[in-house]
C-alpha cells in the first residue's frame, strides 16, 4: 500500500500510530475530518421557522439501528417534556439506518420537529444552543466545531469505542458526559448547559488535509 491517512491525531491513537509503522506505508495523519455548513445560522432558523431568540436543542440519533439508538432518544424526550422551559424548539435528527420508533409524550410543551435528510447535519448544528448527541466520530467532531453546549451519551460498541473518544473531547472541554439517562436528571443537565449559553467553536487544523490533497495529486501523475 502507497498511502494511508488517518483522519485523527497520532498522539491520541499511540496503538494505531505504532502498528502503521510497522507497514512501512506512508501515513498522513490529517486530524480531524468534519463537514462544513452550506447556509448560514440566520439561513437555517428561518428553515426552522425559529426566533432569533429560540432556543434550539438537537438531539441525534447516531448512526444505529436498534434498541439503544430508541431508547437514548425516548429519554431525550421525556426529558424535555419534564422541563419547565419557553422559546425552546426540540429537533430530533433520526440517522438513516433508524428503523424503531419512539413515542411523543402527550402534551409535550415545546415546539417539536423530526427530520431524516432535510437541513444538513452541519447546518442543523450551527444554530444549536444544546446538542445531544452518542459519540460517534462524525457527531463528535461536527459538534466540536460549532459553538453549542454538547451532552453526549456513548453507545456501548465493540467495533466503536464511543466512550474513549467522548471522555477525550470533555478533557478538551468541548462535551460533558451525560450523567444518566433518568429524565428528571437529563432534563436538570439540559437546563444547565441552556443556561450556561454558547461556547467557543473549537478550530480544527487543515494542514493535514492540506498535504493529503497534494499528495495524492502527486501519486496521480
Amino acid at each position: 500500500m502507497d498511502l494511508i491517512y488517518v483522519p485523527e491525531f497520532p498522539d491520541e491513537h499511540a496503538e494505531l500510530r505504532d502498528m502503521l509503522a510497522e507497514t512501512r506505508s506512508e501515513v498522513i495523519w490529517t486530524g480531524p475530518v468534519h463537514r462544513q455548513p452550506v447556509f448560514t445560522e440566520g439561513e437555517v432558523r428561518v428553515r426552522l421557522g425559529a426566533e432569533a431568540d429560540t432556543k434550539v436543542c438537537v438531539v441525534l440519533s447516531g448512526g444505529g439501528s436498534g434498541m439503544d439508538s430508541q431508547k437514548f432518544l425516548q429519554a431525550c424526550l421525556t426529558a424535555f417534556h419534564r422541563m419547565d422551559a419557553e422559546g425552546l424548539l426540540v429537533v430530533l435528527l433520526v440517522g438513516p439506518l433508524m428503523q424503531g420508533q419512539v413515542s411523543i409524550p402527550a402534551r409535550f410543551p415545546h415546539a417539536l420537529q423530526v427530520q431524516r435528510g432535510g437541513i444538513g447535519v452541519p447546518d442543523l448544528l450551527s444554530c444549536a444552543d444544546v446538542v445531544l448527541c452518542r459519540g460517534g466520530y462524525g457527531s463528535m467532531n461536527e459538534t466540536a466545531a460549532i459553538g453549542a453546549r454538547v451532552l453526549a451519551y456513548p453507545a456501548d460498541r465493540g467495533i466503536d469505542d464511543q466512550g474513549k473518544r467522548v471522555s477525550q473531547f470533555a478533557e478538551r472541554g468541548v462535551c460533558e458526559m451525560i450523567v444518566s439517562l433518568d429524565p428528571q436528571v437529563l432534563g436538570e443537565q439540559i437546563g444547565t448547559a441552556l443556561l450556561a449559553g454558547r461556547r467557543k467553536g473549537m478550530e480544527l487544523p487543515t494542514s493535514g488535509l492540506e498535504r493529503l490533497a497534494d499528495r495524492i495529486a502527486q501519486l496521480a501523475h
